[in-house]
């Protein structure tokens, strides 16, 4: 059963349509998914949000909530299956195939970094692990951080980095901490993980990526992107200028996020993909259980982070911000429900998340046993 919640200009179109037969029945609006819609409209007015996807995947149940436009100068509606960049979601693409190669005994959770990338020159390689990189505990600074990274991603986010020049970046950052004694989110990790990746596989991070996950589970319209092009059928992308001037921030060169950020997808494919990601598909039962093996960052919320994936109670995902595009991704092993979120604005340098915030209060009000 699909439900399509769809506003444009103003005006609410709901359709029910049940797929055991052809026929349409009378328009039927949940009270539950009204309030996620209620609230979603809501975030949209106050973060100047174009527009934007909600896709709530229960089974063969799948509830889709679109609002606003991909493109302000034409006014085109968006839609579900437009796809988008899917950002800091794509290391749980990138940490799923590094776990595999675990698996086939390709490499190790306790290989020191040095042990792969010898050549690295990376402060504490030879004691930083293969699970700290993976959990963000390894301590080492994130490259996206640095004003020689920013200077030039937010003037030009079509430049081409080179592997080298993204590495001279990690290279050059004093450490956050010593590797085992914190926690600190760092997109170096997973560009490293992209590097190792390469190294062991000989292929491209890019190739190996694709066969394994994306062609293994069918997701047609996942892409990991070589250009700034986007692939036909997708939505622009914007970001605020002086907070007040919306500018269009869809191409961006994939070299900067990598593995850590530059897959292509909609939200058909992330709500079937994030469900793989939560009940540890493709991995033995060993590195299953490692996966989920949180490391709690925040004891208030009890958030946590694993092998390439947050934690937050019942709730395993990702999230992801980019320029232009900002995402979350939740599944529930408990209720075998997914939800996506994402908006087709965002500016990296400011805190709000209003994807995250709106899939987190979706499964709150959808699904409250849970918290």
């Amino acid at each position: 059963m699909k439900t399509l919640i769809s506003t444009l200009s103003g005006l609410l179109f709901i359709f029910l349509i049940n797929t055991c037969n052809d026929s349409v029945t009378p328009p039927v609006l949940d009270e539950k998914v009204e309030a996620v819609r209620t609230e979603f409209q809501k975030l949209i007015l106050k973060h100047g949000i174009p527009g934007g996807v909600v896709g709530i995947f229960n089974g063969d149940d799948v509830t889709i909530i679109e609002e606003g436009n991909a493109n302000i100068e034409t006014l085109t509606p968006i839609s579900a299956d437009m796809k988008f960049r899917i950002a800091s979601n794509t290391k749980t693409f990138t940490a799923r195939t590094i776990l595999i190669l675990i698996d086939e005994e390709r490499l190790s959770l306790e290989d020191n970094l040095i042990d792969i990338l010898p050549d690295c020159n990376i402060q504490y390689a030879d004691i930083i692990t293969i699970e700290q990189i993976l959990n963000h505990t390894s301590g080492i600074a994130n490259y996206n951080g640095q004003d020689a990274f920013g200077d030039k991603w937010f003037t030009d986010a079509t430049y081409v980095w080179s592997k080298e020049e993204i590495l001279n970046l990690i290279r050059g950052a004093q450490p956050d901490f010593y590797p085992g004694e914190s926690w600190n989110y760092s997109d170096s990790n997973y560009f490293l993980l992209g590097l190792i990746i390469e190294k062991v596989t000989n292929n491209t991070a890019e190739n190996e990526i694709t066969t394994r996950l994306i062609n293994a589970l069918s997701l047609q319209s996942t892409t990991f992107p070589t250009t700034p092009d986007m692939p036909e059928g997708f939505s622009n992308g914007y970001r605020y200028i002086d907070s007040m001037f919306l500018v269009d921030a869809t191409e961006i060169s994939p070299t900067a996020p990598w593995t850590g950020g530059a897959i292509i997808s909609n939200i058909y494919d992330l709500g079937k993909w994030v469900k793989a990601v939560g009940t540890g598909e493709f991995l033995s039962d060993e590195l299953k259980t490692k996966c989920f093996d949180m490391v709690i960052f925040d004891q208030a919320h009890q958030l946590g982070y694993g092998l390439g994936v947050f934690g937050f109670g019942d709730l395993r995902g990702h999230t992801g911000m980019i320029q232009g595009y900002q995402s979350c991704m939740l599944y529930s092993p408990q209720n075998e429900v997914s939800i996506v979120v994402w908006v087709n604005r965002c500016n990296e340098t400011q805190p709000e998340q209003p994807a995250t915030t709106l899939c987190v209060f979706a499964f709150q009000t959808m699904y409250p046993d849970l918290f």
